[in-house]
């Protein structure tokens, strides 16, 4: 875990557009307790990065490949991403 947001009902406060730059609060492994807190994680050796409420009922996985580009840029709204995995329902074409 590298980021968490105690409040459930407010995006993430980081202003770095998930560059994994912005250090604030104290690292809890707790991830449904503790405080809004953010590490330092844009070198560390990972291939895929997970979006996730803290009880995991949504979330989503993405390649460092695919997910790069898109943090690099600063914008994705209603971008496509192509997802490793996601609690997302999706009907088969």
């Amino acid at each position: 875990m590298v980021r968490r947001n105690a409040r459930t009902d407010r995006w993430h406060p980081s202003t770095d557009n998930a560059q994994g730059t912005s250090v604030y609060g104290t690292f809890s492994n707790d991830s449904t307790g503790g405080d809004t807190f953010s590490v330092h994680y844009k070198n560390y050796a990972w291939t895929r990065i997970m979006f996730a409420l803290g009880d995991t009922s949504e979330y989503m996985i993405v390649d460092r490949s695919v997910y790069d580009p898109f943090v690099e840029a600063g914008t994705c709204n209603n971008c496509p991403l192509t997802l490793v995995a996601s609690s997302a329902a999706v009907t088969p074409t």
